[in-house]
């Protein structure tokens, strides 16, 4: 009988969904092209703690923690230049990188699930195990919430499939899951797969990849500092929910 190892191998959907997107490329080769287009975010925080210190009072972490529990209405705008400040200065943290990808999704469709995505497939491959929060458990859960209920109500404000984004999207998903699985036993691989199955549905619903529409350009430009163009200062802190499905889970 094979031993259980814990870990989580690519699914045979994710392998199914890769090899329908890549006939003639290889999917981890794009995800890290697209993952080297971050290099100003994957870089340590200093050089004594790479990963910085935990955010969870910083104002800037508490003020996206904010808008993330809100039921409508949420600025996107705000959570990403918050999160890019965040990312840049002060934590590699999961939790502020999902939020960053879920705000990209909410606003600019699969374009921005791509991208994000990317980013964090480069902040995984770059510091592993070490990203913040630092107990193997919290970060799990940060990184699965990535397949919740919230995200995938995101996507489905989009319906229609972008081939290249969609690609790319399948691409950073393969490469977490290799990233994934190489972890420790110990630490609580994360699984994708309601984020995965949502994608095969929404692909099968388009007809499958031969039937989607290639977009005008496939090239993605390099991520700027355009969310930083103008800062804000912080609310005091509150975060308050009245749903338990959508908010964001204390960790």
């Amino acid at each position: 009988m094979r031993k259980n190892t814990g870990k989580t191998p690519m699914s045979e959907l994710l392998q199914k969904l890769t090899r329908s997107c890549f006939v003639d490329r290889d999917a981890l080769d794009v995800a890290r092209t697209q993952a080297a287009l971050w290099q100003t975010w994957l870089l340590p925080v200093t050089a004594n703690t790479p990963v910085g210190e935990d955010p969870g009072y910083h104002d800037d972490f508490l003020r996206i923690r904010d808008e993330m529990n809100k039921l409508s209405g949420a600025d996107t705008d705000l959570i990403c230049q918050l999160a890019e400040s965040l990312l840049l200065t002060q934590a590699k943290d999961v939790r502020i990188a999902t939020y960053y990808i879920w705000a990209r999704l909410h606003r600019d469709g699969e374009r921005g699930l791509a991208e994000g995505l990317a980013l964090l497939t480069g902040l995984v491959e770059r510091f592993g195990t070490q990203l913040l929060p630092s107990r193997p458990a919290s970060r799990k859960m940060a990184l699965e919430w990535l397949a919740g209920e919230k995200m995938l109500d995101s996507l489905a404000r989009y319906p229609e499939v972008a081939k290249e984004d969609f690609a790319n999207i399948v691409a950073a998903l393969s490469q977490l899951t290799v990233s994934f699985t190489a972890w420790p036993e110990d630490q609580h691989s994360p699984s994708l797969m309601l984020l995965i199955n949502a994608l095969e549905s929404r692909l099968a619903q388009s007809g499958g990849m031969n039937a989607v529409v290639p977009q005008n350009s496939s090239s993605v430009p390099a991520p700027s500092s355009r969310w930083m163009r103008h800062r804000y200062r912080p609310s005091p802190p509150g975060v308050t929910c009245s749903t338990r499905r959508k908010c964001w889970p204390v960790i």
